[in-house]
């Protein structure tokens, strides 16, 4: 794996992108990025690097102005500190998940970058309260937000204007609570992908049944809500699934087999082609 001493060897002006994933180098290759780059930086991906601390990101914000995509995931060192005097107006993706950052950090983002964010994943960030979420209604460009295992109990999302791709699921037992506190009748309107992802103590279920705890109802209501939702991903599904469809002009039961099933029908009147996956994971 690359370390510090490797890093002052490849570091170039010239490089913009620096995919650098659990590699063993500390702040000290930040600041040679920083120091050495000149602030091209538009790249970092430095997720799983244990030995990265506040101090190398506030080097790299200091001077990376033109920053675009940032990972940070597993970067257990990484607080709130790093992202204090957060200036990154162009920062379109930012990936903070099983760090230790509070409300504050998102705070902070959406300062900087409110007009340009379009992805963020604050998955296993269980620092991050409510009150960090109802910022993200300034997020006028976000198009992908991910929060998987949060420490919050039945989360609810603002309203987001661009909101196209949402992952969450935290309690397998309460399936039905989790997605009915998801407010499709404001984002439905712009919703085109629903993951959810049940998991116990932060671990993502490979062998439970989730149709067991997730009522038709729910799956009704989100097929009548999001009007252009292209893709409703449950996982895990048991074997054998029945879903009563609420969309045709009749209701019609159908029965899945496999572990793997798509099904293209028609929605009633205009509504665009639905993909509903069932899949085990």
């Amino acid at each position: 794996k690359l370390d510090d001493e490797t890093m002052e060897l490849l570091v170039d002006p010239c490089i913009r992108k620096y995919e650098l994933v659990g590699c063993n180098i500390s702040d000290s290759s930040l600041h040679t990025i920083s120091n050495i780059g000149f602030g091209g930086l538009s790249h970092l991906n430095i997720s799983n690097c244990m030995g990265i601390t506040d101090e190398g990101l506030c080097a790299i914000f200091k001077t990376c102005k033109n920053i675009v995509h940032l990972e940070l995931a597993k970067c257990r060192y990484v607080t709130d500190n790093a992202f204090l005097d957060l200036d990154a107006p162009k920062l379109s993706h930012i990936n903070v998940s099983a760090t230790t950052v509070t409300d504050i950090t998102i705070q902070c983002i959406i300062r900087s970058c409110s007009t340009s964010l379009t992805t963020l994943l604050l998955n296993h960030c269980y620092l991050v309260t409510q009150v960090g979420l109802d910022c993200l209604g300034q997020c006028v460009a976000l198009k992908t937000l991910e929060y998987i295992s949060m420490n919050i109990s039945n989360p609810v999302l603002p309203y987001m204007q661009s909101l196209q791709h949402l992952t969450t699921g935290d309690n397998y037992t309460n399936a039905d609570a989790e997605i009915n506190y998801i407010n499709f009748g404001i984002l439905g309107k712009t919703l085109k992908t629903l993951n959810w992802l049940g998991n116990v103590g932060g671990q993502i279920l490979k062998d439970l049944p989730l149709m067991s705890c997730l009522s038709q109802l729910t799956i009704k209501r989100v097929g009548r809500q999001c009007e252009y939702i292209q893709k409703l991903f449950l996982a895990p599904a048991v074997n054998r699934i029945t879903v009563t469809y609420a969309y045709a002009s009749q209701d019609e039961e159908k029965s899945f087999e496999n572990l793997e099933t798509r099904t293209k029908r028609e929605w009633e009147c205009t509504r665009l082609l639905e993909w509903i996956e069932f899949v085990r994971i």
